[in-house]
């Protein structure tokens, strides 16, 4: 992919708008591979036949142009976008490109559809995405999955001591509980839905939907359910890891947010990419988290056995006053 240009690249948007003397234009460029080998050609075609994809032939700047003298109308202002975009171009990738289409705004306050899409696909403005913030951090948004934890952490300690002897019914349910509600949920998440109220009722279930069925496969395996899959969770390797879970789960979107805190360009998104940045990012996530584990939490844990009442402890008190 080096030997194309970014697909997108942004000058600096609150400096440029900041001086009254700039405009800051969004220009979509045209990329010419006339006079590129035919192996060049071929890989932009396939490109941009996979869906999968973004289309490479078409480049989005974000270029912050002054005002005034020779830039006062749409032609000049579009010359100048070619002037700099080729410019650039031509000297990093030996390309040019025609420029298509050029927007400007000149004043801070006004905020286009576009500059809400390219804010928020940029990544270095990921924190400061509304939607982002709405669909994954608000309560409104995960107040259904902690509710059903709450639920099944009561469900277990209300039936720890309940014996329940292992049926092929009980086999079948479990496994359709685990499996079934975690498949449906993920399900969801691919399908496509036009209609706004089916989208909100489905999504508002997606996230509990999944949380239940994770809760309901891990209390039956408390009751020796589970069979092969609850081996591999039993593996002293992977009991060792749950140690360091919890730092692990607070440091990972940090994690995240810090590796594509540079990122001036949409992520193009396929199967190859997603399984290799999960990856990456959970092995730095867990080494991570093996130090905050041991250099905070644990000595935090021993401070607070040694210094805090311990509720066992108060239980115990108070159960030998009244005897």
């Amino acid at each position: 992919m080096d030997v194309l240009p970014p697909l997108f690249e942004m000058d600096d948007y609150n400096s440029c708008l900041g001086n009254n003397g700039n405009y800051f234009c969004s220009v979509q460029g045209i990329l010419d591979f006339s006079f590129q080998n035919s192996s060049i050609r071929e890989f932009i075609k396939n490109l941009t036949t996979n869906k999968s994809t973004f289309d490479r032939s078409i480049i989005h700047r974000g270029l912050c142009i002054p005002k005034g003298g020779e830039y006062h109308d749409q032609n000049t202002i579009r010359s100048y976008s070619s002037s700099i975009i080729n410019g650039r171009i031509r000297r990093d990738f030996n390309l040019t490109a025609t420029v298509d289409d050029v927007t400007c705004i000149d004043n801070i306050k006004e905020v286009t559809s576009f500059d809400k899409v390219i804010l928020n696909l940029e990544l270095r403005h990921f924190k400061n995405s509304t939607t982002y913030l709405i669909s994954y951090q608000s309560t409104i948004s995960i107040w259904s999955s902690s509710f059903i934890g709450v639920i099944m952490g009561n469900l277990y300690y209300n039936k720890k001591h309940t014996v329940y002897s292992k049926t092929w019914k009980l086999n079948i349910l479990w496994s359709l509980s685990c499996f079934g509600l975690t498949g449906i949920s993920l399900l969801l998440c691919h399908t496509e839905v036009t209609d706004r109220l089916v989208a909100a009722v489905l999504g508002s279930l997606v996230k509990p939907m999944y949380t239940l069925g994770v809760g309901l496969g891990i209390w039956a395996m408390s009751y020796n359910f589970g069979g092969i899959m609850k081996r591999i969770l039993e593996n002293k390797n992977i009991v060792l890891l749950s140690n360091f879970t919890f730092c692990v789960y607070l440091l990972h979107t940090g994690v995240i947010n810090v590796l594509h805190s540079s990122t001036y360009e949409p992520i193009v998104f396929n199967e190859l990419v997603m399984i290799k940045d999960y990856f990456f990012t959970v092995i730095i996530s867990f080494v991570l988290g093996i130090i905050v584990t041991l250099a905070i939490e644990e000595p935090g844990l021993i401070l607070q056995k040694k210094y805090l009442p311990q509720v066992s402890k108060w239980v115990h008190q108070i159960k030998e006053r009244n005897q």
